[in-house]
């Protein structure tokens, strides 16, 4: 098995976690598919396959190549006044880049002496 078909099998997984008491479960099999993720396309995350939590600052992948940090807003309703995208909306997309990919902001630089 590879990791796209490992990924693949623990959202199945988590699908049939449905009672609360499944909760350790889903929690601990997303860890999982994050960790796998993280391996696959450098830690880039294609907006196809999963969308980051809302109000979470990442770094993004336009259709032009380009890299930013971008907040993402989220989908619909919760989004009033902004233009609407595929990929939900962005803080990036008022400059009309439409995001492809994503993935967590690292951590920021912290010295140590």
């Amino acid at each position: 098995m590879n990791n796209k078909e490992a990924i693949k099998r623990l959202k199945e997984v988590i699908e049939d976690c449905t009672s609360g008491e499944d909760e350790p479960y889903r929690e601990a099999f997303g860890m999982g598919i994050l960790a796998l993720e993280e391996q696959l396309n450098g830690g880039w995350i294609s907006v196809n396959d999963r969308m980051p939590e809302y109000d979470s600052k990442c770094l993004v992948t336009t259709e032009n190549g380009e890299v930013f940090t971008s907040k993402f807003y989220g989908y619909g309703e919760e989004c009033q006044g902004f233009k609407e995208f595929p990929e939900g909306v962005w803080e990036i997309n008022e400059y009309g880049e439409g995001v492809i990919a994503w993935m967590p902001s690292p951590e920021r630089f912290k010295e140590t002496i």
